[in-house]
């Protein structure tokens, strides 16, 4: 039979081809009879079974290579979202920790500036009142010392004959 040395590819893509050798296949056939096809044209063809299935099982295959594929890939994106989400969170955690050792560091500095401030403002008053009460630095210190005895609160203990005169406790 003619029509089957053709693939079914061929009928899809060299039709008009095929139709003609049929044609003349049909027509040797009927020449014999006395018969003669004039015009032939090749309408519907149609697969055997065995084809269908053969192109279906491509098909089921090629479908299951891609759904592999993008299992695949989707893993990759759920993977690497995740190392990414996690360096953000790491990096976050180092800025705030970055963050608060320089508050920390910002307060300390002013702490310090301010006890700095409040000294340098108690010596400076300090030597004021030494010029202003024309005091040698003996009678200052007797001064200051006789001031804090005023000040203390009546919790405050006053111990004697040690390093210290005044310690509160």
């Amino acid at each position: 039979m003619v029509s089957q040395t053709f693939s079914t590819e061929d009928y899809f893509t060299s039709r008009k081809a095929i139709g003609e050798v049929l044609h003349a296949a049909v027509n040797a056939r009927l020449k014999e009879f006395g018969a003669f096809v004039e015009h032939f044209q090749l309408r519907r063809v149609v697969p055997p079974t065995r084809t269908d299935d053969s192109i279906l099982a491509k098909l089921v295959q090629q479908q299951r290579v891609q759904t592999v594929t993008q299992v695949q890939q989707s893993t990759l994106v759920r993977t690497a979202t995740s190392v990414i989400s996690n360096e953000a969170q790491q990096l976050v955690v180092v800025i705030n920790s970055r963050a608060a050792r320089d508050a920390q560091l910002i307060t300390q500095q002013a702490q310090a500036l301010a006890i700095e401030i409040k000294q340098n403002a108690t010596a400076e008053a300090y030597a004021i009142l030494k010029d202003q009460l024309n005091f040698t630095s003996t009678e200052l210190l007797k001064y200051v010392w006789i001031d804090n005895l005023r000040n203390l609160a009546p919790t405050d203990k006053l111990f004697v004959d040690v390093d210290t005169a005044v310690t509160r406790l």
